[in-house]
């Protein structure tokens, strides 16, 4: 049956492919998403798995920014599980604002937008040279995370696009249309507490990464010194031996030399 035919029974009946196989797809590099796509597609059929074929045969490619987003999911799960739990949170204070009730909104706010912050550093270490319009939309995205589809939406690592900010948003959103208020001292130094506490785990990561790269080195030219030294005493025996074997030599040719003369 061709992928065509397949595909018009998958829509009567969509089939449900393992989630490793499609986290697979979408844990690829960018580049390389249609490349993975068409070899497991390939697999699968040549496995008889028609209708997982056919399942993954038709994932969207995510835009960049979509990208960026599943792989943060990916690699800094803790992260995005703090952005996540926020956006809970500050939905939860932006409904009893709505309400009239006393609920710390500020906070929950403040508590977003250090979450979104060090995701945002970690996209641009994940994507260097990302440009200033795909970073905006990531961080769309990761603000979109105070409504639950969203939040069920970003933690999959499977999104194909943007989210757009829920209609309440303008509350935690900075103001577009004006200068945003300043912030307080308070503010600003837990911000940069938050921000300087990852900047220390990356950099306390990278320490220990460099710490286990020398004493790898260390270790190797500790072996390349012992090697060299086993190889300095053979080279001083075999030295030794020659000039044993050339002295023989000398004291064999003067013997004969002398019985040639007596003869």
């Amino acid at each position: 049956m061709h992928l065509e035919g397949r595909r018009a029974l998958s829509d009567k009946s969509p089939p449900v492919s393992p989630g490793t196989e499609i986290d697979r797809v979408y844990a690829s590099p960018f580049d390389e998403f249609v490349a993975v796509r068409k070899a497991m597609v390939a697999g699968l059929v040549g496995a008889g798995k028609a209708d997982a074929a056919d399942q993954i045969a038709r994932l969207k490619k995510p835009t960049v920014s979509a990208w960026v987003v599943n792989q943060l999911v990916r690699t800094k799960e803790l992260d995005v599980q703090r952005l996540l739990k926020a956006g809970e949170n500050l939905e939860r204070a932006q409904r009893d604002l709505l309400a009239g009730k006393s609920r710390d909104f500020e906070t929950a706010r403040r508590e977003e937008e250090a979450a979104v912050r060090l995701l945002k550093i970690a996209a641009k270490e994940l994507l260097p040279g990302i440009s200033a319009a795909v970073l905006d939309r990531v961080t769309q995205t990761l603000r979109s995370a105070t409504s639950p589809e969203n939040r069920a939406q970003i933690k999959t690592g499977r999104l194909t696009g943007d989210l757009d900010l829920p209609g309440f948003e303008a509350f935690a959103a900075p103001s577009t249309t004006g200068a945003e208020p300043p912030k307080g001292k308070k503010e600003e130094r837990h911000d940069r507490v938050q921000i300087l506490t990852e900047q220390k785990r990356e950099a306390n990561q990278t320490a220990m990464d460099l710490a286990s790269a020398a004493f790898e080195l260390d270790r190797l030219a500790k072996d390349a010194e012992l090697g060299a030294k086993k190889a300095r005493q053979k080279a001083e025996a075999a030295s030794a031996r020659a000039d044993a074997a050339a002295e023989m030599l000398a004291r064999l040719t003067a013997e004969l030399d002398d019985l040639r003369k007596s003869r």
